[in-house]
């Protein structure tokens, strides 16, 4: 219940640009909660935090399209974890 009172009740840009990196933000291409207009913004207030679009995807990208989304995430994640050269 809290999560969902924070959804309605925080704002996402108030503490997206202070999330330390590394970061990625993956959002589904087709969802009604990241536009087009909010992936721009997102990308744009924390520039380091590379944004991940899934295609075939509303806002839930694992229900939605589970093989691209996992496969995006675990890109993701190697860049994150792969030791500094």
């Amino acid at each position: 219940m809290a999560t969902h009172h924070g959804f309605e009740h925080e704002d996402f840009f108030d503490w997206w640009p202070r999330v330390p990196g590394p970061a990625h933000l993956l959002y589904g291409a087709d969802s009604p909660v990241v536009t087009a207009e909010g992936a721009r913004e997102a990308a744009g207030s924390n520039p380091p935090a590379p944004l991940h679009r899934i295609p075939g995807a509303g806002h839930m990208i694992f229900w939605d399209a589970p093989a691209i989304a996992t496969a995006t995430l675990r890109d993701a994640l190697r860049t994150i974890l792969a030791p500094a050269a």
